[in-house]
């Protein structure tokens, strides 16, 4: 091997580690990306969904205020058969490890298109769930998957 070759050759080591550097910086950078636009997605679906809800839990709670003998009646009434939503009683979801509320609602792809949601799309892993709070005129809204090991809006909006 001659002198030229070994510079040849030098020059391609130092070519092909700058490559690799670059590559690995690219990959990082992208991955950030790609979590931050699955949590940006995530936020603004939990806020739409949050904003819709809030109509029924108003509703719901003008109506308890009419007649409060009938609070379960009102409930199935505009959360099951207006809003489209199904109970936690009849879903058949499982639900995260530390996920665990009581007295929630399911939403599906056909509460998604009856409230003109159409573009949150979801798969047979992945549920959005309401817990409404009439008390309160509160809705808190979940998603099963999560981002990160949190899955309500209130949490997911704390992170940074």
């Amino acid at each position: 091997m001659n002198k030229n070759e070994g510079k040849i050759i030098s020059k391609l080591l130092i070519s092909i580690i700058i490559i690799l550097i670059l590559t690995v910086t690219f990959l990082v950078i992208g991955i950030k990306e790609v979590k931050k636009d699955r949590l940006e997605e995530l936020k603004t679906n939990l806020l739409l969904i949050q904003a819709k809800a809030r109509e029924y839990v108003e509703e719901t709670d003008f109506k308890i205020n009419s007649d409060e003998t009938k609070i379960d009646e009102f409930k199935h009434e505009i959360y099951v058969e207006k809003a489209k939503l199904q109970s936690s009683q009849t879903a058949n979801i499982q639900l995260p490890k530390g996920l665990d509320i009581s007295d929630y609602y399911v939403l599906d792809q056909n509460t998604f298109q009856e409230w003109g949601l159409l573009k949150i799309k979801t798969d047979n892993s992945e549920y959005y769930l309401v817990k409404f709070d009439e008390d309160n005129l509160t809705v808190e809204v979940y998603n099963t998957k999560g981002y990160e090991g949190k899955y309500s809006l209130t949490d997911i909006d704390q992170l940074k």
